[in-house]
């Protein structure tokens, strides 16, 4: 298991985000309910979208603030819970569990 890495400059990263949604006409609490910071993966997700297509319009915005960032994902929940969409440096690993 990767051990816990805090990285500061996610805040940052963080703040340029929020304003790059914004510049795309994505507003916090109105068309989204949250970035989160992802330290494990290096990365954000931003979450809450009522909707697909805003939820896939976010991932656009943080791919082009974001290009050195390689790994997209999108998830549509069944129970009819919000979308999210995370953009990371790193790629996610899968947990393995030894028995």
């Amino acid at each position: 298991m990767k051990e816990f890495t805090f990285y500061g400059d996610l805040y940052e990263h963080r703040a340029k985000a929020v304003e790059a949604l914004s510049r795309a006409g994505l507003e916090l609490f109105s068309d989204y309910s949250s970035v989160d910071i992802e330290h494990n993966l290096y990365g954000l997700e931003v979450g809450g979208f009522n909707n697909e297509e805003l939820a896939l319009k976010a991932l656009e915005v943080l791919r082009a603030t974001f290009p050195e960032w390689g790994f997209a994902t999108f998830l549509e929940y069944e129970t009819g819970e919000p979308f999210w969409a995370r953009l990371s440096r790193d790629r996610e690993e899968i947990p393995s569990f030894e028995f």
